[in-house]
């Protein structure tokens, strides 16, 4: 499933209940576990959330030995071809790519261990240049 219905999810914030997802579905072979953060991203994107945060084990992303305050989605895919990026981070990493390619504007990966963790933020990628000629009379 690439998307959901907000109908219920909305229907209980709205009432100030806070929804609790699992990942598991169920088809007719019987129950399945779907990937988490493949879930998170549909019910984020269903909802069409402005931000979205990925809670791991670890302090954020790792690139070049040291974890990364911010990163782009080429870095995170050149992360993964070049298997710095390996794992159980893959699907992680992916899924907050996902986030990014969806619209969804603040997207962050950060330890659910530590509160204070700032993690890393994914930043958008843009074409958008700026020319002087535009700006003079």
């Amino acid at each position: 499933m690439t998307q959901i219905n907000p109908k219920l999810f909305t229907t209980l914030m709205a009432s100030g209940f806070l929804p609790v997802v699992t990942s598991l579905i169920t088809g007719t072979e019987g129950t399945l576990n779907c990937n988490g953060d493949t879930c998170a991203i549909a019910v984020a994107k269903g909802l069409a959330v402005d931000e979205f945060e990925l809670l791991t084990d670890v302090s954020g992303v790792r690139l070049n030995g040291t974890f990364q305050s911010e990163v782009t989605v080429a870095e995170l895919e050149e992360g993964i071809e070049s298997t710095e990026i390996n794992g159980g981070m893959i699907p992680k990493v992916e899924a907050v790519i996902e986030a990014v390619r969806q619209g969804i504007h603040q997207v962050k990966i950060r330890s659910g261990h530590d509160v204070t963790s700032q993690g890393t933020r994914i930043k958008e990628e843009t074409n958008e240049r700026f020319t002087t000629d535009v700006f003079t009379s």
